[in-house]
């Protein structure tokens, strides 16, 4: 597939990505992915910064993604097993999002070492909600 002009850069892409990601397998489909998509020229420049995050209650949601069992039973009132599945499945599917983006064509930049409490404040305050990881999209300078 051939790049798209760097110039019409679009959502388009983004979605393109994020529908091989939603459908892809993860740990007993558990956990949906957040995305906010905020194009902005502030982020070194990308065309699009995805925020790829987990929901706390993702558990909440398993009755009709995963029928075969009562797996919301497992989560319900344990944060601490409710977080770390939820926090590995979402890194599950930043790698997805991320081959998915790729094989579009579309350069990525994966990012942690931000303050996240900030993140989480300014995207997530009154949610379920947690920041994992960023990832700038775009096309990379070939110089």
């Amino acid at each position: 597939m051939s790049k798209p002009n760097r110039d019409r850069f679009s959502g388009q892409f983004v979605f393109r990505a994020y529908i091989p990601t939603v459908i892809a397998p993860w740990a007993d489909q558990c956990q949906p992915l957040a995305r906010q998509i905020r194009f902005s020229n502030k982020t070194v420049a990308a065309p699009a910064t995805v925020i790829i995050a987990w929901d706390t209650e993702f558990h909440e949601h398993l009755p009709p993604l995963f029928p075969q069992a009562d797996m919301r039973s497992y989560f319900v009132g344990n944060k601490p097993l409710t977080a770390e599945n939820a926090f590995r499945n979402s890194s599950l599917q930043a790698a997805y999002f991320i081959l998915a983006a790729r094989a579009l064509g579309l350069d990525c930049g994966p990012m942690s070492g931000f303050d996240a409490a900030k993140l989480n404040e300014a995207f997530f305050a009154d949610d379920e909600w947690k920041v994992n990881l960023l990832c700038n999209l775009g096309y990379g300078d070939p110089t």
